[in-house]
């Protein structure tokens, strides 16, 4: 990694503040104490809008939802009415909220990778890219729950969305996810044996059943958003829930002649949260260029080198300021 130099005292003291707050706090929708609740006991008792246990998830767009539906067949007629979902985390804790927010409301778009079914349920395995093809920093979500369940026979509540997580589970400790990709066929039929799961343990031992793979012959992609189930309308398909709420500081930042690379800078910050990288490391490059760019712009940024209590200028300030 390359070595930074050493950063005017003021500002590392700003920098350290601004990445310990990180400009992305989450907006109280909710109550302040629900806010509040910060262990998993709580929040197990959770339901969204269709009586679900809450869970951050990723939501198609009602236009792309319904060209996935007759992109592959159902089981059951019932289920062609279903509002679609990814569930990538279950009853996440408040700590775990506040790392996802930044992801509150952002667009996104799932890849179609294969078409699985068994006797019991039918769901697609995802990749999940932003709009511009982008990787979106999902490393702490179990790589199962990256499916889309398109029926089944329980219905689409909770044993549903815990069935086809099992299932995925059973594809990967089968090998038959990597044997479908790592091989030029396009289809695979298989016998997965009796299942003893650590996600739906109370279900156990799920039986033996038939499953087949298939990987699409065209490309298919879906359009959709991100938001925690309990926020998230269907309706109007946005997300109640915004991710981040700027503070005074960010709007500093972005108001002045390096606020492009301070938004890339944020942007890598937000990334680290969710994954859960190291910042030091993973933002160095994004660091030095705000920091080469701010030393090029004394005449905005000196505040920031005053040891002094003066506070930083409001951006209706510096609006005024720059337009003087």
């Amino acid at each position: 990694m390359p070595r930074i130099r050493q950063l005017p005292n003021a500002f590392h003291a700003s920098l350290s503040a601004l990445t310990a707050f990180s400009c992305s706090y989450t907006l109280s929708t909710l109550s302040e104490e629900a806010e509040k609740e910060s262990n998993t006991e709580a929040n197990a008792y959770k339901k969204d809008n269709h009586g679900n246990a809450e869970f951050f998830g990723f939501f198609p767009a009602r236009e792309a939802a319904t060209e996935l539906k007759k992109s592959f067949p159902t089981i059951d007629e019932k289920d062609a009415n279903n509002t679609l979902f990814s569930a990538l985390k279950f009853n996440p804790s408040a700590e775990e909220k506040e790392n996802l927010s930044p992801l509150f409301g952002e667009k996104a778009v799932a890849h179609v990778k294969a078409f699985v079914q068994d006797a019991n349920a039918q769901a697609i395995l995802v990749d999940l890219l932003s709009e511009h093809g982008e990787p979106i920093p999902l490393q702490s979500i179990a790589r199962e729950n990256f499916h889309i369940p398109l029926s089944s026979v329980f219905g689409f509540q909770n044993y549903n969305l815990g069935y086809t997580a099992v299932l995925m589970e059973r594809l990967q400790a089968a090998g038959l996810i990597e044997r479908l990709f790592d091989t030029n066929v396009s289809e695979l039929r298989e016998e997965l044996e009796a299942y003893d799961s650590s996600k739906l343990s109370l279900f156990n031992p799920f039986p033996a059943t038939e499953v087949n793979l298939q990987r699409p012959q065209n490309a298919i992609q879906v359009k959709g958003t991100f938001c925690m189930s309990s926020d998230y309308d269907a309706k109007n398909e946005t997300c109640t829930r915004q991710g981040k709420a700027e503070c005074g500081f960010c709007k500093f930042m972005r108001a002045g002649p390096c606020g492009s690379e301070f938004t890339a800078w944020e942007k890598c910050l937000d990334q680290c949260k969710i994954s859960g990288e190291d910042f030091i490391e993973k933002c160095s490059k994004e660091t030095l260029v705000m920091r080469d760019c701010i030393e090029m712009h004394p005449e905005y940024y000196r505040i920031l080198d005053d040891t002094s209590d003066e506070q930083v200028p409001s951006s209706e300030t510096t609006a005024e300021e720059n337009d003087s």
